[in-house]
């Protein structure tokens, strides 16, 4: 009984690590506003305003985020800090990330 009282709890902590996200990008994608939140074996993705839950696979050319967007297939593709976005039919689209607002302090 003990043995799978400390698997339970082995694989309990495991679960809780890929609830942990790795990565946070704003991005650009076209005309798109993309947010991506990069965990351990997954990504989400707000595209819109519409949540997408990607699959990873690792490839030769960095990750392959796989899954839908509304009723529309959907990849994304990252490595380093460059990301490229397909959503359907269209064509490839590259992302850029949105420059971050300057605070300026009042002296």
């Amino acid at each position: 009984m003990r043995k799978y009282l400390i698997f339970g709890i082995c694989a309990l902590v495991l679960c809780a690590c890929d609830n942990k996200p790795v990565l946070t990008d704003d991005l650009k994608c076209g005309d798109m506003d993309v947010l991506v939140t990069v965990f351990k074996r997954r990504a989400d993705a707000e595209i819109g305003g519409e949540m997408a839950r990607l699959k990873r696979t690792e490839t030769d050319n960095g990750v392959r985020y796989d899954g839908k967007v509304g009723d529309q297939l959907m990849a994304m593709w990252h490595k380093g800090s460059e990301w490229i976005m397909v959503v359907g039919e269209a064509n490839a689209v590259k992302c850029v990330k949105k420059a971050m607002e300057e605070v300026v302090v009042a002296e």
